[in-house]
């Protein structure tokens, strides 16, 4: 990604600096601009702040967490501006490609992902964002001049899968003040099979999700509400882990074909959640970065010789 700095002029600075404007543009490129007249500051920490403004020499980095999964964004063209200890200010602009002209190379949330929650080291006074579906050229989204509607502060941000996601966020501080543009991708849904296993198991009411993920483990969640279960759900200790390669689910490689599973059976309670502390390292290792799915089958109880089976899924992704 090529990016040119220009470093502006140190310019002395005014008492009671405000903020930039808080419309912002369609798309990627455009400036804020600089602080004029009064205006709501953003939250500056209990710290001196101009000694932290000097930390602040660039826009701060992007957390976006959704389906179990933690990415950094990409961060792309910005303005940027910070007072120093002497009472002047000094500017920053870097410019940079277009996200989809880049989407390759964009940070990946799995296709489950369907909320995501963004978090900024310094919060900024307005979020904006704007989405395409990947394959969007930078000069099809030009044309379509998309709207880039504000997201309410704390807001999650619904997500879809096969989509290229840019966030504009606009500081208005007396420390520092400027805006940035921020981007990642969710990756495509497979295409031989549900993206998780709500609707395989929507009869039952049983869903699964994935949290604290590691290349070794996780903590799967499984929950029941509703459905038409007319008999014992439970589960055992068995599962089986998928990646998505190009589109299609593909078995994680054993490292020994002999597998051994506890006989043993897990109760899923009617109208509650449990959870379920699961680890690999002994049946596929240290998964590589990408986007898996693990299996569960859930049986349904009812007498001896009287269950039906059902397998549920949940996605979930390995970031470097």
């Amino acid at each position: 990604m090529k990016r040119i700095l220009s470093l502006l002029l140190a310019l002395l600075l005014l008492a009671g600096c405000a903020s930039p404007a808080t419309e912002s543009p369609g798309s990627a490129g455009a400036s804020a601009p600089a602080p004029e007249d009064g205006g709501d500051a953003a939250p500056v920490p209990e710290e001196d702040g101009a000694a932290y403004a000097e930390t602040l020499t660039e826009p701060p980095a992007l957390t976006v967490d959704a389906g179990g999964a933690s990415v950094t964004a990409w961060r792309g063209t910005y303005t940027w501006s910070y007072t120093n200890d002497d009472g002047t200010a000094t500017g920053v602009t870097a410019d940079s490609v277009h996200p989809l002209d880049d989407a390759d190379q964009l940070p990946l949330l799995p296709a489950n992902a369907a909320e995501a929650a963004l978090t900024f080291s310094f919060h900024p006074t307005s979020v904006f964002v704007c989405s395409w579906t990947a394959g969007t050229t930078a000069e099809e989204a030009a044309l379509s001049d998309t709207a880039m509607p504000e997201l309410a502060n704390g807001e999650a941000l619904s997500l879809q899968p096969g989509q290229i996601y840019e966030i504009h966020a606009v500081w208005e501080s007396d420390w520092c003040w400027g805006d940035a543009y921020y981007a990642f991708r969710t990756e495509d849904a497979p295409t031989d099979g549900v993206a998780d296993g709500a609707d395989e198991a929507a009869a039952w009411g049983v869903t699964l999700a994935a949290e604290d993920v590691t290349a070794t483990g996780l903590t799967l969640r499984c929950t029941q509400s509703g459905g038409s279960a007319d008999g014992e759900l439970h589960t055992g200790t068995e599962f089986a882990l998928e990646q998505s390669v190009d589109g299609q689910w593909q078995p994680v490689p054993l490292l020994n074909g002999d597998i051994c599973w506890d006989s043993v059976a897990w109760i899923i309670p009617a109208d509650e959640t449990v959870a379920w502390e699961t680890d690999w390292t002994h049946v596929y290792g240290e998964l590589a970065p990408g986007t898996y799915r693990i299996s569960k089958e859930i049986f349904l109880y009812r007498a001896p010789g009287d269950y039906d089976t059902r397998t549920v899924w949940a996605v979930f992704a390995i970031v470097d």
